[in-house]
């Protein structure tokens, strides 16, 4: 008896690969997702790893909207990609 797979599996099976291959890459991908629309374009992603995370932030006024939402933008992370658990964030203001 022969099974049919579904594509789906396949794709997500591949897009799971790729997102650990790649890492910070795909957290770049997800960056406006992840801060929202009203930070994205003062705050930038510098680097990412499984514990911690560095941003830029253009303004200081932003710098205090960033650190009133880091629990929010921390678990956001976290949903999309379990493997990170930011325990240190560095921010520097540019």
């Amino acid at each position: 008896m022969k099974y049919e797979v579904p594509i789906g599996y396949y794709v997500k099976s591949f897009q799971k690969k790729v997102e650990e291959s790649l890492g910070e890459e795909v957290v770049v991908f997800k960056w406006k997702e992840i801060v929202g629309p009203a930070l994205y374009p003062h705050v930038m992603l510098d680097t990412i790893d499984v514990e911690n995370l560095e941003v830029s932030i253009d303004h200081p006024a932003y710098k205090s909207a960033f650190i009133l939402r880091q629990n929010l933008i921390l678990n956001k992370i976290k949903e999309l990609f379990p493997r990170y658990d930011i325990k240190n964030v560095k921010i520097h203001l540019v």
